[in-house]
């Protein structure tokens, strides 16, 4: 499979690092563009992720930030490929 072939629509966020979110059910991929425009794609991404860090815009006391809860539960738990 070619990672660069599954377009996920993303959404901004309001974040100090994360430019935008977006989720892809059926793969189960979480795409994160960085605000250097740098595209990750997380693989076999829970959807809970997705949307715990998405609800953050909407005041989620359950995090600090995007980027806090990316470090903890996200970056070193599962696979990604740097799309650009």
């Amino acid at each position: 499979m070619y990672y660069e072939d599954i377009v996920i629509e993303r959404q901004g966020v309001d974040s100090s690092n994360v430019k935008s979110l977006g989720y892809n059910e059926e793969y189960s991929i979480m795409a994160l563009e960085m605000l250097s425009d740098t595209l990750y794609y997380y693989l076999d991404i829970p959807k809970h992720h997705f949307d715990t860090m998405i609800s953050w815009n909407k005041s989620n006391v359950e995090i600090s930030s995007i980027g806090s809860y990316l470090n903890r539960f996200i970056k070193g738990n599962y696979r990604y490929v740097r799309v650009r």
